[in-house]
Parts: structure tokens; sequence; C-alpha cells
């Protein structure tokens, strides 16, 4: 009865110890990263039947587990894959911000000084000082536009390296993983108890693949971990790893996308299926801030150009030639996927400038139609049944034969604001003044006056090459003649033409000739000539 007595105390002592021990741990590795509180699994031991009824026997420890939920784990996993995506985002995002707002680096003070410099040639466009501060505000407006763009080259090359980096950490947590699920096999097949610091060392390695890109878990049978990457690749099975790499995009070599090593070859995950981690948000800032960003300056540079170019053509220069182009910009980017096995070529150029929006677009051949969509979310795709075509204003011209599955990537002003150049340094090519001028006969004894005096871009074409004297004859309602040609006059946006050199006078009306145009105002008196516009 005495040794019943000890054994079942000693057995009590035996547990105490082991609680005690376990607490001790418990309380040592509170801050350690990943730990997973533990606690002793206590049972009694099998009672001993004694003739007057069965005798406790005292008891006994018969695993330590973790204060372990395999569900709440997976959602903190999620989380931090989430969680890191966003910070990845937000870090360069803030970046970008603050360096397009900066007064000093971005474009908001250039385009002021450009414009402010445009208003004071236009009030003294003989002035030579005015003409050069204009060609020097110019020039500082296009290096803007250029550092604006090498600012965000510099961006995508920084992402590049941080894809390299992440991949890499990517690899190595998974080697570890795997060496971690060969080690809790084996110690676990040995002991037939859990490996709780083993386990919670695979845990914490899980939750810092999430950092860098979403990864899912499958928990076998023996415990070993499956993890899943991307569109259901592989990264670990069992004691077995696999690797990510670094891809080059399928049209575009600078910029790097994540790819997976399967024994078939690299296969690429597309940036949509990453879910998350810094590769998530690496790739998000590229495809809907990065790549945005660059069309938007580029489709400024490019409607700049085009608009001032068309207005300095409209004006003669100090050498009494017509305007020419102020700046120039780089035609629109035209990338064949890798892919491509046909012998197709395309072409684009911008034909509309101000009709752009500011994407991307793919063109691509499948099942035996020519589409166009937005790239890369593949949104208002287009059906395309002849070559030219023209989308937003930049037209498409297709030669040669595109095989099933072949693509084109367009960026129509990607690289604007990169190549934008200032196509002249000498002032006197600034074409501020009028191509024509006005001269009013002096006898008129109307109130009939010009209001504004122009040309269009037409005018070029049929310059004048004398005065045009108009003459005013109110019978019959009040007519012009003297016209060259045929004249079309625009009352309250209606238009009609009339040929023959004679028109009828409105009040407010525009008259278009020869590429001049011109609007009157006032009344004018019989015989009066109360314009005739002149070559410079």
């Amino acid at each position: 009865m005495s040794s019943s007595l000890l054994n079942i105390g000693a057995s009590g002592l035996r547990v105490a110890d082991i609680n005690l021990q376990v607490t001790g741990n418990n309380i040592a590795n509170a801050s350690t990263p990943g730990y997973s509180r533990q606690e002793a699994v206590q049972t009694e031991n099998i009672p001993l039947y004694a003739g007057v009824g069965y005798l406790g026997q005292g008891a006994n420890v018969t695993t330590v587990k973790r204060i372990y939920d395999q569900f709440l784990t997976a959602q903190v996993q999620s989380g931090q894959a989430s969680t890191s995506a966003a910070d990845q985002l937000n870090s360069l995002v803030s970046g970008l911000s603050k360096y397009m707002s900066d007064s000093n680096s971005g474009l908001t003070s250039s385009l002021t000084s450009f414009f402010n410099a445009a208003d004071g040639l236009a009030s003294k466009p003989s002035d030579t000082t005015a003409r050069q501060v204009f060609l020097n505000a110019a020039a500082g407006l296009q290096s803007r536009f250029n550092s604006i763009a090498g600012q965000l080259s510099s961006l995508n090359s920084q992402v590049n390296t941080q894809v390299q980096t992440q991949i890499s950490s990517v690899n190595g947590t998974a080697q570890q993983i795997a060496s971690l699920n060969d080690q809790i096999s084996k110690a676990e097949a040995s002991t037939g108890q859990p490996a709780n610091d083993l386990r919670d060392q695979r845990d914490q390695l899980v939750q810092t693949l999430n950092q860098s890109i979403k990864a899912s878990v499958v928990q076998t049978g023996d415990g070993q971990f499956n993890i899943y990457v991307g569109n259901g690749q592989a990264l670990v099975q069992g004691n077995q790893s696999y690797q990510l790499t670094a891809v080059p995009s399928q049209y575009d070599p600078t910029q790097l996308s994540v790819g997976y090593k399967s024994p078939g070859g690299t296969v690429n995950i597309d940036d949509s299926q990453l879910g998350g981690g810094a590769l998530g948000g690496l790739m998000d800032f590229r495809n809907n801030t990065l790549i945005p960003a660059q069309n938007s300056l580029g489709r400024l540079a490019t409607a700049v150009a085009a608009d001032v170019n068309a207005q300095n053509k409209l004006g003669m220069d100090a050498n009494g030639k017509m305007g020419t182009d102020l700046f120039s910009v780089a035609n629109p980017s035209v990338a064949p996927s890798t892919n491509n096995t046909g012998s197709g070529s395309l072409t684009a150029s911008i034909t509309n400038a101000n009709a752009g929006q500011g994407y991307d677009y793919q063109v691509k051949y499948q099942g035996g139609a020519y589409t166009v969509s937005h790239y890369p979310d593949g949104s208002a795709s287009v059906t395309v049944s002849s070559w030219p075509t023209t989308i937003d204003g930049v037209t498409l011209n297709l030669s040669g034969t595109m095989n099933s599955g072949d693509s084109f990537l367009v960026r129509p002003t990607a690289n604007a604001a990169a190549t934008m150049q200032t196509l002249t340094t000498d002032s006197h090519n600034v074409a501020a003044a009028s191509p024509v001028v006005l001269n009013q006969g002096s006898n008129n004894t109307g109130s009939a006056t010009v209001s504004s005096l122009g040309v269009d871009s037409t005018y070029a074409g049929s310059p004048l090459t004398s005065p045009i004297n108009l003459t005013y004859s109110s019978a019959v309602g009040g007519s012009l003649s003297g016209f060259p040609g045929s004249v079309t006059v625009t009352v309250g946006g209606t238009s009609t033409t009339y040929a023959g050199g004679t028109a009828p006078y409105t009040q407010g009306a525009t008259y278009a000739f020869n590429g001049v145009q011109m609007k009157l105002s006032g009344s004018p008196g019989n015989g009066d000539t109360p314009t005739a516009p002149a070559p410079t």
C-alpha cells in the first residue's frame, strides 16, 4: 500500500514538474516571434482493481501541444499578404506623388512660365527679347518633361530591382520550409510526439513568405506543408522546394515579371494572380500607377507639342516664312510579343493628339478575328475588320500575316515625354507674326470693323499674294464682293458656302476663304471697303 501511495505521489510530482517546465518555457518565449503557447496534456493512469473496486494510480502527461488554431493562422497569413502589398504600394505611390507635386520638380511651374512667355510674345511679336524668352521657356518645358520621364523610368528600374530581391527571398524561404518539413517528419516519426518548436518556426516562415507573395498552405496527413502560389504553382511539396524567377515581359524587356521554374520550363505567373505580398504590391504599382503616369505625362507632352506646333504653323517667322514645328515627340511604341510566330508587322501613328485616352492597347489575332483592347485588363475590346483603323486618335496599320495567338502592344504616348525635343535655338524661327494684315479703307462712312482676323492650317497651301479689296453694296439686303473665289459664311453656327466672290453681309458673321478667317461687326456704308486682308 505504501508503495502505491509513493508511486501516486511521484506521478503527481512528475506531472507538476512538467507543467512547471512548460509554463516556464511559455514565459521565457512570450516575446519570441512566431512562438505558440504550449500546454501539457494530463491524463490519469490506468486504475488498479483491488477487490473493493478500481483504485487510481496517479497521473501522467501524454504530450505537450501547441495552443494553435489552423484557421486563425491562415487568416493571419492571408492578412500579412494583403498588408505587405498595401505597404509596398503606399511606399512607392508616396514617393511618386511627392516628386510629381514638388514645385521644383513638377510640371506646373514650367507650364506657367511657358504660357506666360507666350502671352508676352503675343503682345510684342517683333521684340527680340520676348522671342528669346519664349524660346528659353520652351526649352525649359521640354527639359522638365524629359526630367520627369527619366524619374519615372528610374522608378521602373527600382521596381525591377525589388522584384528580383523579393523573388530571391521567396526562393530562400521556400527552401527553409522544405527543410523544416523534412525535420518535422523525421522528428515526429521517431518520437510519436509533435515537434512544436519546429512547427512554430515553419509557421513563422510561411508568414515571412506571405510578406513577399500570397501563399496557400495545404497540410498533409503526416503534418507536412504543401505550399502553392500564383495560379496553383507548387512552391513547396514535402521536402522539395521549387523556384520563382524574374522574367522579362513579353512586350518589354525592361519590365520584369514573376515566372515559375517548372520541370517543363519557365511559366509566367500573371500579375493579377500574385494575390498580394510585396510582389503583388510592386506589380499593382507598376500596372495601375507607374504606367498610367507615364502615359498621362506622354499624353500631355504630345498634346502640348501638337497644339504649339499647329499654332506656330499659323504664323510667320522673323525671316518672312511660315512657321514650322517647334517641338517633336516620338511616334507611338509598337512592340511584338516574344511569343509571335507570324510575319505580321504593325505600325502606329497619332492622327489626333487631343483624342488620346492615355491607354495602352493590345492588338491580337485569335480565332480568325483581330481585336484591339486596353492593356493589361483587356477592357473596351473592339473587333477590327479592315486596316488601317483609328482608335482614340491612334491610326494602326497591319502588314504581313499574324498567326493565331500573335499580338502587339501599342503604347501611344509612353515615350513622348522622354523624347520631347525643341527643334530650334534661333528665336527668328518663332512664328509670332500674323501672315495677314488688315488695311481698311480711309473713306468708309459706316461703322463696320474686323473684330478678329487669322488663318487656319490650310493657309500655307494657298497664301495671299496681294491684298483682297472687299466692297460693301447696300443693294438687295447688302453684300460683300471681291473675294478671290468661294467664301464660307458662318452665322450662329450655320455655315454656307458662296461661289463667285460675293456673299451676303451679316453683322457678326465669320468669313473664311483661302485659309483666312475674319469676323465682321458693325454696319458698313454703301461702297465702303470695310476690310482688305493683305499678306504680311
